[in-house]
């Protein structure tokens, strides 16, 4: 005789299947809001090396003039500076974001575990998220590489406006140009950080892509309009 569900049993069934949908939504959503954030980090890294190949050609052209007066040259490279920390902490709050929603996205992944009941799938999904979380922080690995650099690159920099406050004269500013000149070959390196971390963001994003497909509805198309049907002659 076949197993008859009660009401109660198929009340539960129901409920505990709404409730796997509704995670599962939400984890497609928390994915979602992760690689929009990740999107987002990436052109702000790339305003930041913009910002930095500005920032020095200011520096050399202010090395290099030779007008009687370098103070148009120095305001210039003095604002400049300002927009390239101003952009350096655009960046890194992107990117902080992207880590914020990535806790927040794994932290729920390793709640929701408990609700697999099958203990084989739930292991793989263990183990998928220990996967998806190694991937993801190699990105935080790469910003604090970048952020390693860049900092003592900034400081650097902002010594060499008040070096420059102070002794804007032809021999001093001939007196710092091999300080400059470090600068320049640090921004390389420091570019190249950057450019890690992009990559990075881009390669985790397109791993995640398929969530982000997943939480965003399908495009509604209209619907043709029927050919009229051939009247009889």
């Amino acid at each position: 005789m076949p197993h008859k569900f009660s009401f109660l049993s198929r009340a539960a069934l129901l409920m505990a299947l709404v409730l796997l949908a509704a995670c599962a939504t939400a984890g497609h959503e928390r994915a979602t809001r992760t690689t929009t954030s990740m999107t987002e980090a990436k052109p702000a890294l790339e305003k930041m090396k913009t910002q930095i190949a500005i920032t020095l050609g200011t520096l050399n052209s202010l090395i290099r003039q030779k007008s009687e007066d370098p103070r148009p040259q120095y305001n210039s490279y003095a604002k400049e500076l300002q927009k390239m920390e101003a952009q350096a902490k655009t960046a890194y709050n992107s990117v902080r974001e992207t880590k914020a929603n990535g806790d927040v996205y794994f932290k729920a992944w390793e709640k929701d575990l408990q609700l697999i009941s099958n203990p084989d799938i739930r292991d793989r999904s263990a183990a998928r998220r220990i996967k998806a979380m190694e991937d993801f922080n190699k990105i935080l690995v790469k910003m604090d590489a970048a952020d390693e650099a860049f900092y003592p690159f900034l400081l650097e920099l902002q010594d060499v406006q008040k070096y420059l406050n102070h002794d804007l004269t032809p021999e001093g500013i001939l007196s710092i140009k091999d300080v400059v000149v470090k600068a320049g070959k640090e921004a390389s390196n420091i570019n190249q950080r950057i450019d890690d971390t992009i990559a990075e963001l881009h390669r985790v994003e397109s791993a995640m892509e398929i969530n982000r497909n997943l939480a965003e509805p399908p495009a509604r198309t209209s619907a043709k309009p029927r050919a009229a049907k051939p009247s009889n002659m």
